[in-house]
């Protein structure tokens, strides 16, 4: 076995690894004597994949993005959190990947001023997490936060290549795709009509669901923008209008604020001239045929974004002010990543005089501060700006190498973040993964931009 200059062992071992392989297909062999054969074929297949994470670590992000969109902990009964798919698919990644690091020594801290705001953040979350252990009831929303920096620093370490991101990228639009097929058809059993039944997919969530599927409209709309053939441009617009539904159909007032100031955006920033008033008065026109159709469900839950009296509204506020009292009497490591519905009631009925509760925080600064402490949240502010900055310097590098379509991702990313920033002013945003693939996105996105070659200059002759 023959190794780069860059990526040798530590040992060479040809022989011990075969033997290795030998042994566990005998093992596997002599189990069919004593197990199910289903069972043998799942440590077979689970096997299979270790070792191709082994050699190949970029598997592993494949195999743990896939398991995060589609097998989420909100599915899995409480005494099985702990073998759940994603938790699974999570060991067998990071150990495999562990197992890489020991023989080829190739893993190095990427370049980044993000990258450490996020190492900070994590080690201030697992101190809250560890100091507060004893106090959790539900290690939902911990475990959900654990997975998404997981998925953060597999990113960061394992998409190294042009090639890699657009693979990551295509798995992504595919599964955000499935995603809102399978809200669409959860709309469709459940009667459909007028009735106001919230989709929420493979999320658990209607409102992460929805948020998880806007983020990437802007991806979507560059590319239909982006001087592909009219057959892809035709494919692209099918997958926005289907995640487009399944959006409208999560009924989430802020997915719907969200929706519009990213289409908004995005006009703006990849249509020009008379172009951009065209497609403005189209839409328009289009809006104003539709509004007629609208079921009176749908569009008095869109009036009531503006209601400051309708219940859910209210609630919002109340939380606001018992976030911030929250923050003030745990200032360093707040209450604990999660556990905002336990501590809820206690301050609120002593804040407010009210035993009513919100289950989640409603802006991701309050949830940030009050759930992980100001420290975290300082960390949180700079890990946004070093994307954004880290995104907007990637876009102009790409530019200037006339690598167009990677600066067009770059931008659509740039809008997605302060989508993220409205959209969380209303809702939760910890644990959005989109977010934390995006946010691992940029550094990639930065490090292709720098190691990639020009293109080469065409002279007329």
């Amino acid at each position: 076995m023959k190794y780069s200059s860059e990526e040798h062992p530590i040992i060479e071992f040809p022989a011990l690894l075969k033997i290795f392989l030998v042994f566990i297909m005998f093992c596997f062999g002599i189990s069919l004597l004593f197990l199910p054969c289903y069972i043998v074929l799942a440590l077979f297949f689970v096997f299979c994949i270790t070792i191709g994470i082994v050699f190949n670590p970029f598997i592993g992000v494949i195999l743990f993005l896939t398991t995060i969109y589609l097998h989420v902990m909100a599915f899995a009964p409480v005494e099985l959190v702990l073998i759940h798919p994603a938790i699974i698919a999570g060991g067998i990644v990071f150990f495999s990947w562990l197992f890489h690091i020991i023989i080829f020594k190739d893993f190095s801290f990427p370049n980044s001023s993000q990258f450490y705001c996020v190492v900070g953040f994590s080690f201030i979350a697992f101190l809250s997490i560890i100091y507060h252990y004893n106090d959790y009831s539900n290690f939902f929303l911990v475990f959900n936060l654990i997975k998404m920096l997981i998925l953060y620093f597999l990113i960061v370490n394992m998409i190294k290549t042009k090639r890699q991101f657009y693979i990551s990228l295509s798995l992504i639009l595919v599964l955000t795709f499935s995603t809102a097929f399978y809200g669409i058809l959860q709309y469709l059993q459940s009667g459909g009509s007028g009735d106001m039944s919230r989709v929420v997919g493979f999320e658990g969530n209607p409102n992460a669901l929805s948020m998880n599927s806007v983020l990437i409209v802007p991806c979507l709309l560059g590319f239909i923008y982006y001087q592909f053939s009219l057959k892809l441009k035709l494919l692209f617009l099918v997958i926005f209008l289907v995640i487009l539904l399944g959006i409208i159909f999560t009924f989430s007032r802020a997915g719907f604020v969200t929706l519009a100031a990213v289409f908004s955006m995005s006009l703006f920033v990849f249509s020009k001239g008379r172009a951009r008033f065209i497609m403005a008065t189209i839409l328009f026109l289009l809006f104003m045929v539709l509004l007629p159709f609208l079921p009176e469900q749908y569009w008095e839950r869109i009036q009531s974004i503006t209601d400051l009296k309708e219940a859910s509204i209210v609630a919002r506020l109340d939380s606001y002010r018992v976030g911030l009292q929250m923050i003030k009497d745990n200032l360093l490591i707040g209450i604990g990543p999660g556990r905002w519905h336990a501590e809820y009631v206690p301050h609120a009925v002593k804040l407010l005089g009210i035993t009513a509760y919100t289950k989640y925080p409603h802006n991701v600064f309050i949830e940030v501060a009050a759930e992980i402490g100001v420290i975290a949240l300082i960390l949180y502010g700079f890990l946004l700006f070093f994307s954004f900055k880290e995104l907007n310097e990637a876009r102009k590098i790409f530019k200037e190498k006339k690598e167009f379509l990677l600066s067009i991702i770059s931008q659509s990313f740039l809008i997605s973040l302060i989508g993220f920033l409205v959209n969380t002013t209303f809702e939760a945003g910890i644990g959005l993964k989109i977010f934390w693939l995006i946010a691992g996105l940029a550094v990639v996105l930065k490090k292709i931009a720098i190691n990639i070659e020009p293109k080469p200059q065409i002279k007329n002759s």
